[in-house]
């Protein structure tokens, strides 16, 4: 942080701003309830836990009541302060950005020093301090009757294979839904309260929503996403669309989840992403007063634990299944989805045929890796796209499992809603679907791992050698997959609203 200047005003009137702030503070901490409203917000015993957590860090260092213990205005931001008469001990962002440790402090004008004075002692303290936070107050709101998830009204070619293929073209056999957890309306309900919640990160200000964005194809535009404290993730976030259907069942790009509901519980974990422990998410969960409602509808008891959070937020992010594109309007009308689609563009059409035809004849084989109506992964496990001729910084799932076969694959995502989701690839290495294409077409590195599918006959990278017009329409095929319908659903969208 920038060292401030010293303040020349007066101590009477710092001591009036200082009060003025704690004042606001204080009224945001005590918001009545209003119109049965359920709001969310900080109380002082967290405030008060911190200064205890420091006591038992720091033996014999004792912090009194305000003025010691001081709320303050820095950068058009709320902090909580330990002061102990000239230098600050630690400071709380209670706006929701982290602690922070100073020294020397301009007390008139309420701002924080860069001189580390505190520094060594008070590391221990930054690895155990749980943020104070001053939440944002609002209300959840929810339908009467709950949206109905459980139903998937999918189309016939869904669930019908398509004679000649020689690949899959239905859904069947792919559903990764375990037999304990089928969705349920109220389950799905609690799911979406869940995943939307910023109260379960450390600091109340990121939720799974966050890095999966339902405008964003329930992926994030930024290549990396920031974590609770601004930390980014080690990859770009995957789109959780037809996650539901994947037969291998397991998740992550390198699939180190075995099972969704294993997978949802591990952001609230990560130290970048949310900072919590279970045992902090479930004591965040059952401290608001809305969810032990909502447990009960959904399980039949109000308990709270984190099998049933898993579960719950599973079957929430399984509910989200896409098909309702201009792809689906014209398959719907077409007996093979390989043949033109009448409500195709000339462009649309020759890039699904280059998509679906093999190599030989001319196409580029996209659908031997991205197979089904669901446009999902037909082959049991990750693959090696080719992006790097060797894998140095990620060796994707060969650092889970210890065979080399799987340094440098990575697990295949569904290409629904595929324009929506830029960046592309496990990294975000590419801007646009063009990108994607070219890198297809003329970019196919030959790695050690790289899939059969990419390599000739020779067991050299495939090059297809299309045109700009082919290339065009491929790009133009792949914006046929964009389903308006799920970033716009209400079912899966935030249910909370702010004051």
């Amino acid at each position: 942080m920038p060292t401030p200047q010293p303040s020349t005003t007066g101590a009477k009137s710092a001591d009036w701003v200082l009060l003025k702030q704690l004042i606001r503070v204080l009224a945001l901490l005590f918001l009545p309830f209003s119109g049965g409203a359920l709001a969310q917000t900080a109380t002082l015993a967290e405030a008060n836990r911190m200064f205890d957590m420091a006591e038992r860090l720091e033996p014999g260092l004792f912090f009194p009541p305000s003025p010691t213990q001081q709320i303050i205005e820095f950068d058009n931001e709320w902090y909580l302060r330990v002061y102990d008469g000239s230098h600050t001990m630690a400071a709380v962002n209670i706006n929701g950005t982290g602690p922070y440790f100073a020294g020397d402090v301009y007390v008139l004008g309420s701002a924080f020093g860069d001189s580390p004075v505190y520094i060594n002692k008070l590391v221990p303290l930054l690895s155990e301090l749980e943020s104070v936070r001053v939440s944002v107050s609002k209300t959840l709101e929810l339908p009467d009757t709950p949206f109905d998830y459980a139903n998937l009204s999918l189309p016939s070619y869904f669930v019908t294979n398509t004679r000649g293929q020689n690949l899959p073209t239905s859904i069947n056999g792919t559903d990764n839904t375990p037999a304990d957890n089928p969705i349920t309306n109220d389950g799905a309900t609690l799911g979406r309260v869940l995943f939307y919640d910023t109260e379960l990160s450390a600091n109340g200000t990121i939720s799974c929503a966050s890095c999966h964005q339902q405008d964003k194809g329930f992926s994030d535009d930024a290549v990396l996403s920031a974590g609770f404290l601004g930390g980014k993730t080690a990859r770009h976030s995957m789109t959780l669309i037809n996650a539901r259907f994947y037969q291998r069942g397991r998740f992550f790009w390198d699939e180190r989840a075995a099972t969704l509901e294993e997978q949802v519980l591990m952001p609230f974990q990560d130290p970048v992403e949310m900072g919590m422990t279970l045992e902090h998410v479930i004591s965040r969960v059952s401290a608001q007063p809305f969810y032990a409602a909502l447990f009960e509808k959904a399980f039949g008891s109000p308990d709270i634990n984190a099998d049933r959070i898993a579960k719950a937020l599973a079957q929430f992010v399984r509910s989200i299944v896409s098909y309702a594109s201009k792809y689906d309007a014209g398959r719907a009308l077409s007996p093979t989805p390989g043949a033109n689609f009448s409500n195709f563009t000339a462009q649309e059409n020759l890039g699904k045929n280059l998509f679906f035809q093999t190599i030989p004849n001319g196409g580029g084989a996209c659908f031997g890796c991205h197979t089904t109506e669901a446009f999902i992964s037909a082959n049991p496990g990750t693959q090696n796209n080719g992006l790097d001729a060797v894998s140095i910084t990620d060796l994707g799932a060969g650092a889970i499992f210890s065979n080399s076969i799987f340094v440098g694959r990575f697990k295949t995502s569904s290409l629904r809603n595929v324009e929506l989701t830029a960046p592309y690839m496990h990294d975000g290495r590419f801007a646009t679907l063009e990108e994607v294409v070219e890198h297809y077409n003329s970019g196919i590195q030959n790695h050690p791992t790289l899939s059969p599918a990419l390599q000739d006959n020779n067991g050299n990278p495939v090059r297809l050698n299309l045109t700009e017009t082919e290339k065009a329409a491929l790009v133009a095929f792949l914006k046929t997959l964009t389903d308006p319908s799920v970033a716009t659903e209400e079912k899966w969208s935030n249910p909370f609203r702010a004051l």
